[in-house]
């Protein structure tokens, strides 16, 4: 009966440890041109905004990025880990849907 309630215990704390608020999250894009040409190695500036419930919903969160795209225009980076412009990671709604929106410009123009 020890070893039961042991396990039980062991198998609720394991669970709770799963549902944790995310402290940040993986974001890759390819930079391409209007062309649909690949922008390699260049400086971009990018803005993630996280919105509640549409498109056009409030900004719960949004940061920036200065980052260099790879030879092939990709680019990666940690959403949560930017630059902060408004809102705190921590308090994401993320019972709602939230979308996600990524604005980008050449860092040399």
């Amino acid at each position: 009966m020890k070893k039961f309630t042991l396990f039980l215990l062991l198998g609720v704390f394991l669970w709770q440890s799963f549902a944790q608020v995310p402290q940040k999250f993986s974001y890759q894009a390819a930079i391409r041109n209007s062309e649909g040409i690949a922008i390699a190695n260049k400086d971009v500036d990018i803005k993630i905004s996280l919105r509640k419930l549409t498109t056009d919903g409030e900004i719960v969160y949004s940061e920036n990025h200065l980052i260099t795209t790879s030879p092939l225009g990709i680019v990666s980076l940690s959403v949560g880990a930017g630059n902060l412009l408004a809102g705190d990671f921590l308090q994401i709604p993320w019972n709602n849907e939230i979308f996600i929106q990524v604005d980008f410009r050449l860092a040399d123009e």
